[in-house]
């Protein structure tokens, strides 16, 4: 009975919206009238089929990939939800053949700019298209500094904004509400649609979240950590040139477990690969790796624990297969994205870090080490100048005597021995 339902229930839909005509749509032009809570439009028009051009654009052929996008009309507009708030906003109107729905596209990475091309793949299709900036011009997180309003925007409030505002412009024109609204984006798109679903769940019939960056400062802590620990010393490095390598070992041990050999691990939860198989036999070769190296590849593809409790921080991981994309966080920095957030959303505009490592130290203080050093003397100083510091003197002392120094260097250097003079004393080491 339950299938015969459905059955009867999609069958009055598609006749309902067979025998009825759309209605007469209201002039592009006249949408510039429009009056808007919290908010104004700020122009509309016509566009002719295949003659969008994104603003700004300055490559003579930025045109060519909006060449098939029908006719539309293209209104922009500029929504102040509080009073430090400007967010900019594009809806798009076919001109014809509107499949009385709307689609509207998210952001990838810190936001910045309008999803041009996303919003064309919607009009193509026969959607009425939306999307914003989130609120602020540029993919960086500059604009966060003393405006926690702005950081609202990008979080969350830009899109649910711009979906209401959307089905109200998208009424005027068709003299229609849209009968659906689905959100469809990736990456930072998947975020703001898992958000869309939790605080905005009567915005949208239908979301597509690919790819979610969700938790995304704890994401970025985590890349950023991840490139600290596998430049923990230059011999860690895997040169990105042994990427094929390692991903072909991979795929020889877990490409057929799906009994279909095609260069795709299906499920890589199921490949279990130790990258010690890849152990040098040697010296350092193309088709090996070091034991750091294999140490590295293995943090690569595993979560990010406590190490001491052995507690899960992080579940990201990169699975079996992923290995040609390492690059991105493996490097020699972070990513771009990954430390724009930390330094300016998680932290300050201002924050930098200094990374010593305290060879032989315990916990805060005491073993063989040296770890008797002044912190705040060597921070204040780096306050003060604005030189990040590159090597701190420490001090071990044994019954309140100082019996050895040497130089704390500034992460990934360590301190090197110059071959002469006493190895007790700071001056015969270098940072290297």
């Amino acid at each position: 009975m339950r299938i015969v339902a459905l059955s009867v229930v999609l069958a009055s839909v598609s006749l309902s919206a067979g025998n009825s005509a759309p209605p007469a749509p209201l002039a592009c032009e006249a949408l510039s009238q429009t009056t808007l809570q919290g908010g104004q439009v700020l122009s509309s028009e016509s566009i002719a089929a295949g003659a969008f051009v994104p603003p700004g654009a300055t490559n003579p052929n930025a045109g060519a990939a909006y060449k098939t996008v029908p006719a539309f009309c293209r209104v922009t507009l500029r929504l102040t939800p509080s009073t430090d708030s400007d967010i900019r906003v594009e809806v798009w109107l076919p001109q014809a053949g509107w499949n009385r729905k709307l689609q509207v596209s998210g952001n990838g990475g810190l936001g910045g700019a309008i999803p041009y091309a996303a919003m064309a793949a919607s009009v193509r299709a026969g959607y009425a298209a939306a999307g914003t900036d989130t609120g602020h011009v540029g993919g960086n997180a500059d604009f966060v500094a003393g405006h926690p309003e702005k950081l609202v925007d990008f979080g969350h409030r830009a899109i649910h904004e711009t979906t209401v505002t959307a089905k109200a412009i998208t009424a005027a024109h068709y003299d229609a509400r849209p009968a659906r609204a689905y959100f469809n984006s990736c990456s930072t798109g998947g975020r703001q649609a898992l958000i869309e679903a939790q605080l905005y769940p009567e915005d949208f019939d239908g979301i597509v979240a690919g790819d979610p960056s969700w938790d995304q400062m704890r994401l970025y802590a985590a890349r950023v950590w991840l490139n600290t620990y596998v430049n923990r010393t230059p011999a860690a490095v895997i040169p990105p040139a042994k990427y094929s390598m390692i991903h072909e070992a991979v795929l020889a041990k877990c490409d057929a477990i799906d009994r279909v050999k095609d260069g795709v691990i299906e499920d890589p939860s199921k490949c279990a690969f130790d990258f010690a198989a890849l152990t040098c036999s040697g010296e350092d070769r193309a088709d090996c790796l070091t034991k750091d190296q294999v140490e590295t590849a293995s943090a690569m593809t595993r979560p990010i624990r406590d190490p001491k409790s052995g507690a899960v921080l992080h579940p990201g991981r990169y699975y079996p297969g992923s290995e040609l994309g390492w690059g991105g966080v493996a490097g020699p920095a972070p990513s771009g994205e990954s430390h724009e957030g930390m330094r300016k959303i998680v932290f300050t505009p201002d924050w930098e870090v200094g990374l010593f490592m305290v060879p032989g130290m315990g916990h805060c203080q005491g073993g063989p080490g040296t770890d008797v050093f002044d912190k705040v003397a060597a921070l204040d100083r780096w306050v003060e100048s604005g030189t990040r510091p590159q090597s701190i003197e420490a001090s071990h002392l044994t019954n309140g005597v100082v019996d050895r120094t040497r130089p704390l260097c500034a992460y990934p250097t360590t301190a090197r021995y110059i071959g002469t003079g006493s190895t007790d004393d700071a001056k015969n080491f270098r940072c290297q």
